[in-house]
């Protein structure tokens, strides 16, 4: 099996480059081996010092003259590795922390045994306590950072868990782009998504649902993202408000869009 990693970075001002250090160094303890088989891909970072950071860390670092936003980053990648693919994907977003990395080769092989089941959902998820994660029914006590819908926003119907192997379930949740994904299914989702002018998560998720009903889900998962968590003072595309994510000239991830190749140039360091 083959996994093709990805790391995207965009820092525009201090709180995002801090965050962006603590990640660094986390996956270089977590994986000593791994920083040079990821590519990173920057979305012309202003802050100074990243780049010297990256590319201290990872072999391959690639810089675009503009910031093309998260999902623009994740297809030019796609695109480059064609004419060598790999089995399967993995993205690293900028603020993820991980805990547990080396159980994503439990995962590939599991996508291995199981090509009915399309991905694995490596986020931070307890099934025993999955009350706590449960979107649809707050509690005081809700992992309210890390919560997510248990209704699958395809069908509309409740997920179902289902155990599987070791601490892989068998899920209806729908696959997310930070997740174990496989390589051919994210190409052929991109395609479809790159000539539409505005799309969201969901119409991500509903293209990878028709090609495949079943998504895995770790126990426990292997990351979180508690380094930004709901109502922190950084910046981020999940809790900060839309204008003053375009004052400071970083791009939405809920609502996007796909930038043609011809409008941006892409540089490796």
């Amino acid at each position: 099996m083959k996994i093709a990693y990805l790391f995207v970075t965009c820092c525009l001002e201090p709180s995002r480059a801090d965050i962006l250090a603590q990640v660094v160094a986390n996956i270089r303890d977590q994986a000593p081996a791994l920083p040079p088989h990821i590519t990173v891909f920057d979305n012309a970072s202003t802050e100074l010092g990243v780049r010297e950071q990256l590319t201290s860390t990872f072999n391959r670092v690639y810089v675009s003259d503009r910031n093309v936003g998260y999902w623009s980053a994740i297809d030019w990648w796609l695109e480059s590795l064609s004419s060598d693919p790999p089995d399967y994907t993995y993205i690293i977003e900028s603020d993820m922390i991980h805990y547990g990395l080396n159980k994503l080769w439990s995962c590939a092989e599991y996508l291995d045994a199981n090509p009915d089941v399309g991905s694995i959902r490596c986020h931070e998820y307890s099934v025993a306590e999955r009350h706590l994660y449960d979107k649809d029914r707050p509690r005081q006590d809700s992992r309210r950072g890390l919560w997510q819908s248990h209704t699958n926003k395809v069908t509309g119907h409740p997920v179902k868990l289902d155990h599987s192997s070791g601490d892989i379930w068998s899920t209806t949740f729908l696959t997310q782009l930070p997740a174990l994904n496989r390589y051919q299914t994210m190409r052929e989702v991109f395609a479809e998504l790159r000539p539409l002018t505005r799309f969201t998560e969901l119409d991500f998720q509903r293209l990878y649902w028709q090609r495949y009903r079943r998504t895995g889900i770790i126990d426990g998962g292997i990351f979180h993202c508690n380094l930004n968590p709901y109502g922190a003072k950084a910046v981020t595309g999940s809790w900060t408000s839309e204008a003053d994510l375009k004052k400071i000239g970083y791009q939405t991830t809920r609502l996007a869009s796909i930038a043609p190749r011809d409008q941006y140039n892409v540089v490796k360091l």
